[in-house]
């Protein structure tokens, strides 16, 4: 099991909120205090540059991300902060600060359109260091994985099912990429999709093309014995279904499941 650590970022001052409204996928705005929500800040051609649970208390804003986004969240807010009243900080070396933002965190987190699917994505960010993550639930479940199943400027929210767990609000203002999500939602032109598969016997560690056929469909991503998490063509795994061509990864059978939203 790999292990995955996180980091939490502080983001505090007067155009705090305002700050973060214009740049990410999530409307902090309308956030009351002391609950959380899932985001993300995405590139100008809307691809996720990281995803994060975020935290309001007052007027400072906490952002939990996987540790491998940290660094490029920091440079990319500092970039965009201009002459705006905002301090963007890294807190995670406080281990009495991040132990109690991540009870707080997660005992708070659970709004949203599927409730035990966006406490989890919670859970993953806050409480996934070693064998505290909850590999098994992230899979039943379609949670992609930060630094297992995508990568920074990767992927599109949808990929990752982002629009599902309520990380990307369709009725704020602009934020940055806002305005090629809109586009493949109002289009329907979402094309990949992050889905549960399940193998005939255990996956093989080092194996991560899937395809149906001859024709390599999508990646394989988190895996636990015989299930896994796959970023997946869905027109193309509708079309060996239909044809009865064998999915496969690595020569094992496998067979895909739709998620339960």
């Amino acid at each position: 099991m790999q292990n995955i650590e996180n980091s939490i970022l502080k983001i505090s001052g007067s155009d705090a909120a305002s700050f973060l409204q214009g740049l990410i996928t999530q409307d902090v705005v309308l956030q009351e205090n002391y609950t959380s929500r899932y985001g993300a800040l995405l590139t100008p051609q809307g691809k996720v540059v990281a995803d994060f649970i975020i935290y309001k208390q007052d007027d400072v804003l906490y952002l939990t991300t996987w540790q491998g986004f940290a660094t490029e969240l920091l440079k990319r807010f500092n970039f965009y902060k201009l002459r705006a009243n905002v301090m963007v900080e890294d807190v995670t070396s406080n281990d009495f600060f991040s132990l109690s933002l991540r009870e707080r965190v997660h005992d708070r987190a659970g709004e949203g359109i599927i409730h035990e699917h966006f406490s989890s994505v919670a859970s993953r960010h806050l409480l996934s260091s070693g064998e505290g993550r909850n590999l098994e639930y992230s899979i039943t479940h379609c949670l992609p994985q930060a630094g297992v199943d995508f990568h920074t400027n990767e992927v599109f929210p949808f990929e990752i099912n982002m629009d599902k767990l309520n990380g990307i609000s369709f009725t704020k203002g602009c934020y940055i990429g806002q305005e090629v999500v809109s586009r493949m939602h109002h289009k329907s032109t979402i094309r990949t999709r992050t889905l549960k598969v399940n193998a005939n016997t255990k996956f093989l560690e080092n194996e991560k093309e899937i395809y149906a056929g001859p024709i390599q469909i999508g990646t394989l991503g988190a895996r636990l014995g015989t299930q896994g998490l796959a970023r997946l063509r869905l027109d193309r795994v509708q079309e060996a279904i239909a044809n009865g061509l064998p999915i496969t990864c690595g020569g094992v059978e496998i067979q895909v499941e739709m998620p339960e939203y």
